[in-house]
């Protein structure tokens, strides 16, 4: 239809012989799909349940992302697309035979699973596959720099991992268990055993066991050099491990939190010399509530300590009692510690396995709705039970757009390398009682701290010192 619309005749279209493709319509059979779903006709015809589809290395031709497409005729686009998609079909259908475990999946992988199962060539597998070659028309050799960028960032996280581990070899906590540890290792394990590809290992199996050696032009990590979505999806996957782990470290040894009191409380007297980077990074990302109970900095001595003390799980009715106050008596809140708040909100949706829910316009409302990327016109027309989606002037676009704005902005949040700042922290508070140590076992005993891991009570100890200093410790029993 679209050829006829064109101006060609029905004879122009078909041609004779058994490959009757006019090579000259290629562009308008890549505008209908027609290209991927003659590839995977093709591809179905020669799959065997019994055996891996491995094709022969450069049985097509080689792949060259160098090259100009645009001076390419038909025929050279359409071999193009034939090397790509058949050596990526293969990647494919050796990690759904023989790679279980492959920690992510995008519709392209899912639907060749299907198509393994059932024979049957989707809709959707066409678009996925579509999709797959718009990319590479597109980047070109730009597809292979989301490769070396999850590479590097993965491996920076993975060493992170392991300097966190050797950081707490012999410093633990009770609230910690060793069960978490082992979640760490695991993290650790699953990122160098993608590093080592098992994709690649998998194919070459198939050669030794047919006796064959392998083919030196079958590249190493070619999934993911193919596939920036999957490079993508893998990226992220990680960098949400490494951000929960690097939250829920920082709430169970306090390392961040106390310290980014001790910093407004020596922001607020004067007393810095210089500014902490880092910490106002992580004070921009995570926002005041994270920190303070009530959601602002304190700025004056007896705040300091009050506020302090109730993100530490002390009950503000120890402030109200002044009874209590007088005999000493510490209430513990029926909250516990305050923690860190989940951060990353819209990122937090797409958590490992995520995409395999099918998305409801409820759903999708839930994201748009958690974006500051919302126009006015899109609220302005939404009126009884729309939703955002269902809005007048908020079609797909924008949703696409509101999702991506948003998924960008998290990424600093995501990415900050939470587990680094957790050791830094953890050696400050070492170094401020350190520092502290001879006045502050003076004013409480050398018995004021008793373990490393209580080490965030020395914030609260300078607070108490700085009261009688001030002489405000009449407010707040000792």
């Amino acid at each position: 239809m679209c050829c006829l619309t064109k101006g060609y005749k029905v004879d122009e279209i078909y041609l004779d012989g058994k490959d009757n493709f006019n090579y000259d319509l290629y562009n308008i059979a890549d505008d209908v799909y027609l290209v991927p779903y003659r590839m995977l006709l093709s591809f179905l015809d020669v799959l065997d349940p019994r055996e891996l589809p491995l094709i022969k290395e450069g049985m097509f031709g080689r792949y060259d992302p160098d090259s100009d497409l645009a001076t390419k005729t038909g025929r050279q686009k359409f071999q193009e697309d034939q090397i790509l998609l058949m050596e990526f079909f293969s990647e494919l259908m050796t990690v759904i035979r023989c790679v279980p475990g492959y920690p992510v999946k995008d519709e392209f992988l899912r639907g060749m699973k299907e198509l393994d199962k059932t024979r049957t060539v989707s809709f959707s597998l066409v678009f996925a596959a579509q999709i797959f070659l718009d990319i590479h028309h597109t980047m070109r050799t730009r597809v292979r720099l989301s490769f070396s960028t999850m590479v590097e960032q993965t491996t920076m996280m993975d060493n992170s991992l392991n300097s966190h581990l050797e950081f707490h070899e012999k410093l633990k906590i009770e609230n910690w268990p060793a069960a978490n540890d082992h979640m760490v290792r695991e993290l650790s394990r699953m990122i160098k055993w993608i590093g080592s590809d098992p994709v690649h290992q998998a194919k070459a199996k198939v050669y030794h066991k047919q006796v064959m050696p392998v083919p030196s032009s079958m590249g190493a990590h070619r999934i993911m050099i193919y596939s920036h979505v999957l490079s993508g999806l893998y990226l992220f996957h990680v960098r949400r491990e490494i951000f929960d782990f690097g939250i829920a470290v920082a709430n169970a040894w306090g390392s961040i939190a106390y310290c980014a009191h001790l910093y407004n409380a020596l922001e607020q007297e004067k007393m810095l010399i210089g500014l902490w980077p880092d910490m106002d990074v992580v004070l921009s990302l995570l926002g005041d509530r994270s920190f303070w109970v009530g959601g602002e900095r304190p700025r004056t001595a007896e705040d300091y300590y009050k506020i302090f003390c109730l993100q530490m799980g002390v009950s503000a009715a120890t402030f109200m009692n002044a009874s209590k106050r007088r005999r000493g008596i510490v209430l513990a809140s029926r909250a516990g510690p305050r923690g860190i708040k989940d951060g990353a909100k819209v990122s937090s949706m797409f958590k490992l396995g995520a995409a395999d829910v099918d998305w409801t316009a409820e759903q999708i409302d839930d994201i748009v709705a958690r974006s500051e990327y919302k126009s006015s016109e899109a609220k302005a027309n939404a009126v009884g039970k729309k939703t955002v989606a269902d809005s007048a002037g908020f079609g797909p676009e924008q949703l696409v757009k509101a999702l991506v704005l948003t998924l960008d902005a998290e990424t600093l949040e995501m990415a900050f390398p939470y587990l680094t700042m957790h050791r830094f922290s953890w050696m400050l508070l070492r170094a401020v009682k350190e520092s502290c140590d001879p006045v502050l076992k003076e004013l409480y005993t050398p018995r004021y701290i008793e373990k490393e891991s209580e080490l965030p009570w020395v914030v609260g100890y300078v607070f108490m010192a700085l009261l009688l200093a001030t002489g405000e410790c009449r407010t707040i029993g000792q």
